[in-house]
C-alpha cells in the first residue's frame, strides 16, 4: 500500500514540481534549468560544422541567449556605450530574426541583461543613471516581443545571475533587502520575506525546494510562500556577491563555490542537504570565475587553475580528469553544458568553443569571436546556439535523449544505475529508492520505485515510477545544458 501511494505522488510531484515545459528542454535560466546545472535532456551536436553563422553577437559581459521552444533570445550588440541595446529573437533552425525591440524605458542605461525565460515571456533588467539604484524588470511575449509588464525594483547588479525562473515561469529576484516572487502572468510580488543585505544570495532549485546562500547562511526555502524550511551557518566558508555560485545535482546534492576578492583558486564544496540541515561532504578548490556543471552519471565539471576544466568525482571531489591548459589565462567560463550522453560544451573564455565527451576528450572546436561577452545554450533537440561577443552561430542537435531502462536500488537506500533488461528498481530498505535509468535502454524499463524513509524520493517521472518508453521519455538527466562561445580575436593577437 505505501509503495502503491508513493509511487503516484512521485508521478504527480514529477508532473507539477516540474513543468512540461521545463521537462521539455527550454534554456529557461542561467545554467539551463532551476537547478542551474547546465545538464539537458537533449543530445548535442556531433559536428562543429555550422548549422548557420551571423557577424552579430551581444557585447554584454553577462550575455548569455535563452531557448524557448524553437527561438532563441538575446540582447544585441550597441554602438555605443550609452545606446539602448536591443532584445532579439532569432529562429534557431534559420537563424532568421523574427522580431527585435528596444525596451522604452531603457535609454542610457546603466547595467541590463536577460535574466532567463519561462510561461511565454522573456524576462530582461536594466539600470537606470545614477543616483538612482533602482531596476525595471520587463517581461516580453516570447512570439512578439510586446511588453506583457514591467515593474521597478531595488537591485543589486552583480557579476553572477541572481534571478531564478520557476518551473512554473514566475521570476525570483532580490530587491533590496528583500527576496521576492514575481507572478509570470501581472508581475506581482506573490511574495517576498526576509532581510538579505548583505552579498546578493544565490539560488538554485531541486524539484519544488528553493536553496539560497548569502553570508555564510545556506537556507532551503519552500519555493511557493519563501518561507524558510531551515538554514544552516557554515563556518568558514565566504561569500562574494560577484563570485559565489550555487547548483543542485539532481541526487540533491548541492555544489557551492565561495570566493572573496581576487584570491585564486577558490574554495569549492559539495553539501549534502540532511532534511534537517546541511553537512559539508566534501572540500576541494576551482577556478575564481566561472559556472559548475554535472554530467547524467553525477560527475561534476568546474574550472580549475592551470587553467582546465576539470571533472570530479561526486563521492570524494578526487580530480577524475581535465583538459589541456586552455587559451584564457583567466578562464572566463560564464557556463557549461553537459547533454543526456555525457558530452560537455564550454569556452575558454577567448576563441575556443570545444566539443568534448564525458571524460573531456576534445571532439571537435570552433573558432567565435570573443566569448567571454556571452554563453551557449542547447534546445530541446540538442540544437546549440553559441553567443560571443561579435559573433553568434548554431550547430545542428541530434534530438531528444533516450530514456534507460530502470536500474535496481542498491542495498542501504543507495541510487541504482540503469540496468541492461527493464527490471524494475526497489529501494534499498528505508533508503532511497533506485535511481532512473541512464542512456539508451528498453522500451519499457522502469526505473527504482520511489520508497524513500529520509528526505530525498526516487528520481521520478525520468526512467523512474512510472517509466515512459525510450522513444519518448528523457533520460534520467532532464534538464537543459549549454555550452560556451569564445574569441578568435584573442587567437589571431597570439598568432601576431
Amino acid at each position: 500500500m505505501r509503495r502503491t501511494s508513493v509511487m503516484a505522488w512521485c508521478a504527480a510531484a514529477a508532473v507539477s514540481a516540474w513543468s512540461a515545459a521545463a521537462l521539455a528542454g527550454d534554456w529557461a535560466n542561467a545554467g539551463g534549468n532551476p537547478a542551474r546545472n547546465g545538464l539537458s535532456g537533449s543530445v548535442g551536436p556531433a559536428s562543429g560544422q555550422a548549422l548557420w553563422e551571423v557577424q552579430e553577437g551581444s557585447d554584454l559581459s553577462l550575455g548569455q541567449p535563452f531557448i524557448a521552444g524553437q527561438r532563441v533570445f538575446f540582447v544585441k550588440q550597441a554602438p555605443g556605450a550609452s545606446d539602448p541595446r536591443p532584445v532579439a529573437a532569432r529562429d534557431i533552425a534559420t537563424g532568421a530574426v523574427l522580431w527585435q525591440v528596444t525596451v522604452p524605458n531603457a535609454p542610457n542605461v546603466v547595467e541590463h541583461r536577460l535574466l532567463g525565460v519561462g510561461a511565454g515571456n522573456v524576462y530582461y533588467e536594466h539600470g537606470f543613471p545614477p543616483p538612482s539604484d533602482d531596476m525595471e524588470v520587463v517581461a516580453l511575449d516570447q512570439a512578439s516581443g510586446a511588453t506583457v509588464w514591467s515593474t521597478t525594483i531595488t537591485m543589486d547588479f552583480v557579476t553572477q545571475p541572481t534571478g531564478l525562473i520557476t518551473p512554473e515561469g514566475d521570476l525570483l529576484v532580490r530587491s533590496g533587502c528583500e527576496r521576492v516572487r514575481l507572478d509570470h502572468a501581472t508581475g506581482q510580488v506573490a511574495w517576498h520575506v526576509g532581510k538579505f543585505c548583505q552579498p546578493a544570495s544565490r539560488l538554485a532549485m531541486h524539484k519544488k525546494d528553493l536553496y539560497a546562500f548569502s553570508s555564510g547562511v545556506l537556507e532551503r526555502i519552500d519555493a511557493s510562500t519563501g518561507a524558510v524550511v531551515y538554514s544552516t551557518p557554515l563556518p568558514g566558508i565566504p561569500d562574494s556577491p560577484d563570485q559565489s555560485t550555487l547548483v543542485t545535482a539532481p541526487d540533491g546534492t548541492l555544489y557551492l563555490r565561495a570566493a572573496v576578492g581576487p584570491s585564486d583558486p577558490a574554495p569549492f564544496y559539495a553539501i549534502q542537504d540532511t532534511g534537517q540541515g546541511f553537512s559539508v561532504k566534501w572540500q576541494t578548490t576551482a577556478h575564481l570565475i566561472g559556472e559548475t556543471a554535472v554530467g547524467p552519471d553525477g560527475s561534476v565539471y568546474v574550472g580549475r587553475p592551470g587553467p582546465v576544466l576539470a571533472k570530479l568525482d561526486p563521492a570524494t571531489g578526487n580530480e577524475l580528469k581535465k583538459t589541456a591548459p586552455l587559451l584564457n589565462d583567466d578562464l572566463i567560463i560564464p557556463y557549461i553544458a553537459v547533454d543526456s550522453k555525457g558530452s560537455v560544451f564550454f569556452s575558454d573564455g577567448a576563441s575556443e568553443l570545444f566539443a568534448c565527451d564525458a571524460d573531456l576528450n576534445v571532439q571537435w572546436t570552433h573558432e567565435l569571436m570573443y566569448a567571454s561577452g556571452g554563453g551557449v545554450a542547447l534546445a530541446s533537440d540538442g540544437t546549440l546556439v553559441a553567443l560571443a561577443w561579435f559573433n553568434m552561430a548554431a550547430f545542428q542537435g541530434q534530438g531528444e535523449g533516450m530514456a534507460g531502462s530502470g536500474g535496481t536500488g542498491g542495498a542501504g537506500g543507495q541510487s541504482g544505475t540503469g540496468g541492461a533488461g527493464g527490471q524494475s528498481g526497489t529501494g534499498g530498505a528505508g533508503g532511497q529508492g533506485g535511481s532512473a535509468g541512464h542512456g539508451e535502454g528498453g522500451s519499457t524499463g522502469q526505473g527504482g520505485s520511489c520508497n524513500d524513509g529520509g528526505h530525498h524520493e526516487g528520481d521520478c517521472g525520468h526512467n523512474g515510477c512510472n517509466a515512459a518508453p525510450s522513444s519518448t521519455a528523457k533520460d534520467g538527466a532532464w534538464l537543459p545544458v549549454l555550452a560556451l562561445g569564445l574569441s578568435a580575436l584573442l587567437r589571431r593577437r597570439r598568432r601576431a
